[in-house]
């Protein structure tokens, strides 16, 4: 695989590993809310309901994110090598904070002081620049 094969990959496992994140967020706000299941039920009893039906779906989505997680390991070692070869400056940075670190362009943007769509840009350029 080369490594702008590993970078898409390794984008394609980010997205849906931020959509799993999203969806475990919410089923824990179901899973933990006092609202209703159906009326006439006992308040103990709903809550219960909730927990065994959304605690089955939350450990799926744990598991799922695990194995993201094990896949976006193993390629990050793969681009580590080719990121270091990057001479120092916002490219190499803007890299290693999306490909090592896993972080996402938004968090990126912000920790550099860059606009979303500019670090964006950036982050694109010096892939061709220097991963291509």
């Amino acid at each position: 695989m080369t490594i702008q094969q590993t970078l898409a990959e390794m984008r394609h496992l980010m997205a849906e590993r931020s959509r799993l994140q999203d969806d475990l967020s919410r089923a824990m706000d179901i899973a933990t809310s006092t609202g209703s299941i159906a009326e006439n039920t006992p308040k103990g009893k709903r809550i219960s309901e909730k927990v065994a039906k959304y605690g089955t779906y939350c450990a799926d989505l744990k598991v799922r994110m695990d194995t993201i997680n094990q896949k976006l390991a193993l390629y990050r070692q793969d681009v580590c090598h080719a990121i270091n070869a990057v001479p120092v400056g916002s490219e190499k940075q803007a890299l290693t904070l999306r490909y090592i670190e896993l972080m996402t362009v938004r968090q990126i943007a912000k920790q550099m002081n860059y606009e979303r769509q500019s670090m964006y840009c950036l982050i694109q350029k010096a892939e061709i620049r220097w991963l291509a």
